[in-house]
């Protein structure tokens, strides 16, 4: 099974978030549950740089936010227990921000990825992502850098079957279990 990053298309119309939502990201979208600090944000799509929009857009670049019919496949799939879909309004359509919930300390191969760290030894960024070579939830993040999502091929499958627009999957590398 394939691990891909979920990363931003820029060819589609962006969406605006106003300070009510960027004060909710101060406290949230770590792993943990948001939905009794949850009060329902309004964004509006911004245009300037496309007039089309999309089916999942990126807030910040890390941030999804689906439209309704994402939302139906990917509850569908078993991921409720994995991530809470928190209502926005964009204009007068509902859209969900994504929470995602699980995350693992267990699947990251430090050893490979490309790590920088600051001095006292913990995690700057992560420029290269590699994985151990395990079954995965179809959504996580990693402990040790709870920013970007993942996700596996059951996803992937489904935003590529289903034509949803507005992100690109990047392919992660997987490496075994040796210790050579």
């Amino acid at each position: 099974m394939s691990i891909y990053k979920l990363n931003k298309k820029y060819e589609f119309a962006e969406l605006f978030a106003g300070s009510e939502f960027l004060e909710l990201l101060d406290n949230g979208f770590e792993g943990k549950s948001m939905l009794n600090l949850w009060e329902i944000p309004k964004m509006e799509w911004n245009f300037q740089t496309s007039s089309v929009k999309c089916d999942i857009s990126m807030i910040l670049g890390l941030i999804p936010i689906v439209n309704k019919k994402v939302k139906e496949k990917l509850i569908f799939i078993g991921t409720a227990n994995l991530a809470e879909f928190l209502p926005v309004l964009v204009g007068e359509q509902e859209y969900y921000a994504i929470n995602v919930l699980y995350h693992s300390s267990e699947l990251l191969n430090k050893r490979k990825s490309k790590i920088i760290y600051f001095s006292d030894k913990t995690i700057m960024h992560i420029d290269k992502y590699v994985f151990i070579e395990e079954e995965t939830h179809p959504i996580f993040k990693v402990s040790q850098a709870l920013i970007h999502i993942f996700v596996n091929d059951i996803i992937k499958d489904i935003i590529e079957r289903e034509s949803f627009t507005g992100i690109e999957f990047e392919k992660c590398e997987i490496s075994s279990r040796r210790w050579f």
